[in-house]
């Protein structure tokens, strides 16, 4: 017969998942701002694959919209950070909280350095993380309009119209950043008491959008040799 798993490995599971997404909002995020920036120093790139981009803009872009207010719903049957802290601190009982953590927190999501703070236990580090995150409710609740406007319609999201979203709910880019950083420094707390380990936010992808021009712009100059050939062809 199968064991019951306790309170305790249950809430380990649901960090070790979380932290998973995480990982990957993360990576979306920067792509998004790498896309972004890119779009400014290379147009005629974008131009030439004007559909893809535009897809894997507007994806990227619902993509850290929607998974952000997951994490911080506030629904404690939800699936996010917020509602496993929640359950963390009803039971808390149910889970060590002799043991001092020392935890890593980042302040930017392609960096490796950080600063270490210490919890003297898990109700600290729980309670802390809670009122940071109640903190952020005025900017969590512009994310959730924006979230819902945006995913209501899923129209064409170019850089433009996601700006004018931005600035109409009062969001800038390093707003969602602060939250994705916020999010990333919890879990890692967690993860340090669960598995006594530390995340990285450093990812290890983050060129894999700069090799995509790459290539866009190695086709463009195959197709114009290909051009020359062909001309060359015809004029003999």
């Amino acid at each position: 017969m199968q064991s019951t798993k306790t309170f305790h490995e249950k809430c380990r599971e649901r960090c070790d998942r979380l932290m998973n997404i995480t990982l990957h909002l993360n990576q979306t995020y920067m792509v998004l701002m790498q896309m972004r920036d890119l779009r400014l120093q290379k147009p005629k790139v974008f131009e030439r694959s004007l559909a893809f981009y535009q897809t894997v803009f507007r994806n990227s872009t619902l993509t850290v919209f929607i998974e952000l207010c997951k994490m911080f719903d506030t629904n404690t049957e939800g699936e996010g950070t917020y509602a496993l802290l929640r359950k963390m601190s009803c039971s808390v009982d149910q889970l060590d909280n002799k043991c001092s953590i020392e935890a890593n927190a980042f302040s930017e999501l392609e960096d490796n350095r950080s600063a270490v703070v210490l919890y003297k236990n898990i109700e600290e580090l729980i309670s802390t993380s809670l009122r940071k995150i109640e903190n952020e409710g005025v900017i969590l609740k512009r994310l959730r309009t924006l979230r819902d406007k945006y995913y209501a319609h899923y129209e064409i999201m170019t850089d433009v119209k996601l700006a004018g979203l931005l600035q109409s709910n009062g969001i800038t880019y390093e707003d969602v950043k602060q939250l994705i950083v916020l999010n990333m420094n919890i879990l890692n707390a967690l993860y340090k008491y669960f598995f006594d380990k530390t995340m990285l936010p450093l990812l290890s992808n983050y060129d894999d959008l700069k090799a995509t021009v790459c290539c866009v712009e190695k086709v463009a100059e195959e197709k114009q040799r290909h051009m020359l050939i062909l001309q060359d062809f015809v004029r003999e």
